[in-house]
């Protein structure tokens, strides 16, 4: 009974959620819309949710928690059967995971978790969510540096976490919350599109543990606007190639060669670029070689979303503030040197993969948002809501428009 109580009080609340939101432009939009602050409340039902704006700790280990925004509780000692798609959206450079989780869960399916972790710290000057239990200390990363997978700061108990194994953390904990789970998706924006491709590269163990647990449950990742990519060789397109715009873009095969010893920086083949010095925790952790890396990239669903109005170097996120593409001389040999941006380094990585590892291709997309047409930049809440995003995130056809 407490169950059926509980489901009838998320739809309905659900339902009152929607009639609040619109579409303008092809994206779905709400009161929050633009809000670098927004009122994160309104996107969960649960009272003690609802007292923490929908802000929770999700224990990762028996010594460290993470600090997220959910749709739902994750409890796992409370089991809700109405879950049955997990989407972990990580925010970008500036740590607003706020943004993050209001940009997707505007107009959500009922049947959809929504978690928005924080990988920030004070050096982003953002602090964790305040949460109800604060139990165990909670982890907080050097700005960036989870977009790799590196080690979390120490807490003052000396424990430290990768950002990959907490993300692995948040799906165990859900799996065990939400047991009709039959779909997760990792997806990420800008930094956070970063750190959701890499950890393709690094995901066999939670493949082996979802085919250990229900076969069926499908592993997908929706990479948008990063603004750089993790290659698995060492070519990077040649000085002299053109690929401007998804229309104007004629690589072929001999686009791609060593980059000319003249314009090769150290670190252009290194990771978070390419497989060379892969960091000491990610070796502790999951002990993969390069071919595994790669192996295991390779056979990963991905759905790569890029947007035609991030195309330079000055477009502007949701408050207006320019934010760069990675500026980094490993970051800029992966796109054409006239117009090295985020548009062209997407395409330019896609079109790596078409050449050299075609057959990633055959469960890996390339989806070209419009966002040019109606002014959207380097911003996740036209990105996140437009049409061509919440169908790779399998919003239901109510909720898309």
């Amino acid at each position: 009974m407490k169950l059926r109580i509980y489901r009838l009080t998320f739809i309905t609340f659900f339902l009152i959620c929607i009639t609040q939101a619109f579409a303008e432009d092809g994206i779905v939009k709400d009161q929050n819309y633009q809000n670098p602050t927004p009122d994160t409340s309104i996107y969960c039902s649960e009272p003690s949710l609802k007292a923490y704006a929908c802000a929770q700790a999700i224990k990762l280990n028996k010594n460290i928690a993470i600090s997220a925004y959910v749709t739902a509780p994750i409890n796992p000692q409370q089991a809700n059967l109405a879950i049955k798609r997990l989407i972990i959206n990580i925010h970008g450079i500036e740590a607003n995971n706020q943004v993050a989780f209001a940009a997707m869960a505007v107009k959500h399916d009922p049947d959809t978790e929504i978690v928005a972790p924080f990988f920030g710290s004070e050096k982003n000057n953002k602090m964790p969510p305040k949460v109800e239990d604060n139990s165990l200390p909670l982890a907080i990363w050097a700005s960036g540096s989870w977009s790799g997978g590196k080690l979390s700061e120490a807490t003052a108990t000396g424990h430290r976490i990768g950002s990959f194994k907490a993300i692995e953390g948040i799906t165990e904990a859900a799996l065990k919350s939400f047991p009709n789970l039959q779909e997760i998706i990792i997806a990420g924006f800008s930094a956070g599109g970063q750190t959701t491709q890499r950890y393709a590269a690094f995901s066999g163990n939670l493949v082996d543990r979802l085919n250990l647990i229900n076969s069926n449950i499908k592993l997908k990742f929706v990479v948008a606007s990063p603004s750089s990519y993790l290659y698995f060789d060492p070519i990077r397109i040649t000085k002299n190639s053109n690929c401007e715009s998804s229309d104007n873009c004629n690589l072929t095969k001999s686009s791609f060669a060593l980059p000319d010893a003249g314009s090769i920086c150290s670190e252009y083949n290194t990771y978070k670029y390419g497989l060379n010095n892969i960091p000491d925790n990610l070796i502790r952790e999951y002990n993969y070689n390069q071919n595994d890396l790669m192996q295991n990239f390779l056979k990963s669903r991905i759905d790569y979303l890029l947007n035609t109005g991030d195309a330079s170097q000055d477009t502007k996120n949701y408050s207006g503030t320019i934010i760069k593409p990675t500026a980094s001389c490993a970051a800029e040999l992966e796109g054409p040197i006239a117009n090295s941006y985020r548009l062209q380094r997407g395409l330019t990585f896609y079109n790596y993969l078409k050449f050299y590892h075609s057959q990633a291709l055959e469960q890996q997309r390339l989806i070209i948002f419009d966002g040019k047409t109606i002014d959207c930049e380097h911003n996740e809440y036209c990105v996140w809501g437009s049409v061509d995003a919440r169908k790779l995130l399998g919003y239901s056809e109510t909720q898309i428009n």
